[in-house]
């Protein structure tokens, strides 16, 4: 359940927010309950290593979420909640895009059926014509 938040929205919060430093810390202690805390600094300008990303620092605040027996969209909305995070809407050329896309994907499947038919043609024709060469011989 959690893992796909690591997997998945994990990676595209990082690619949409390329300023904020993200970092997963993984234990070898497997009875803990998976945690996902949020460092804030207090200060714009000060920076901080990942070597210790579970330790925070004096001029840092943190939350921490349990993430056990979540689903990945309730991790998303409680790391909202927890970071005060709003959801900014495609915009208009977005939304072409995304229909773009769409549509080349759905051509994209019909062309992929197309293939497979004439596959299985030439597969069939080259069947006849083994078992034709077999007959004659």
């Amino acid at each position: 359940m959690y893992r796909k938040f690591w997997h998945h929205s994990l990676i595209r919060l990082k690619y949409h927010n390329p300023g904020v430093s993200m970092t997963v810390d993984r234990t070898l202690k497997q009875e803990e309950d998976p945690t996902l805390t949020i460092h804030f600094t207090d200060n714009a300008a000060t920076k901080r290593s990942t070597d210790n990303a579970s330790e925070p620092s004096s001029s840092e605040t943190t939350k921490s979420a349990v993430l056990k027996w979540k689903t990945e969209a309730d991790i998303v909305r409680e790391l909202m909640a927890l970071t005060k995070a709003t959801e900014i809407l495609p915009t208009a050329d977005d939304k072409q895009q995304l229909e773009r896309i769409s549509e080349e994907n759905s051509r994209a499947q019909v062309d992929r059926e197309r293939c497979l038919a004439v596959r299985a043609e030439v597969k069939r024709q080259q069947k006849l014509l083994e078992e034709a060469r077999a007959m004659t011989s």
